[in-house]
């Protein structure tokens, strides 16, 4: 399963040059997973420098620059200028979407893991905005300082 150039629009090719482009700049790989899953979209392994997007996200542009969005802010909180460790993602204090508030709430993916949820929240917040993710991994991550 790939995603033809053609199918993105010009902006969307822009926007995940733009996000690509700054994630090569923090030395951070962006690989599909072996096999197409329902658990989620994508997945950022701070200790590994790797965004893993599930090959379901190939079926469209839009959910591809999402999920790639998503993680990205995942990177950006993990790359503070105050972070000690560089490996956790934290909350940047950003302001919260309460729908995405009540998503993750809901979700079952974020039950078990409380302390996870303001991260999630951040990122589900923003990840519809690709261009301001890339402004977020431009501001925190100034150099690839924990890599």
């Amino acid at each position: 399963m790939r995603l033809a150039p053609e199918q993105l629009t010009v902006e969307q090719q822009q926007l995940m040059g733009g996000l690509l482009n700054e994630l090569q700049r923090l030395k951070v790989d962006v690989e599909l997973e072996p096999e197409v899953h329902d658990r989620y979209g994508g997945i950022w392994s701070p200790n590994q420098r790797l965004i893993r997007v599930n090959p379901r996200m190939l079926q469209s542009p839009q959910s591809l620059l999402k999920t790639l969005s998503h993680e990205s802010i995942h990177v950006a909180q993990s790359c503070r200028p105050n972070m000690t460790d560089g490996m956790n993602s934290r909350p940047l204090g950003l302001p919260i979407d309460a729908r995405a508030k009540q998503w993750v709430d809901q979700s079952s993916l974020y039950q078990q893991s409380p302390s996870d949820r303001q991260v999630e929240y951040e990122a589900y917040s923003y990840d519809d905005q690709p261009q301001f993710v890339i402004q977020l991994l431009q501001k925190y991550c100034q150099r690839p300082m924990f890599f």
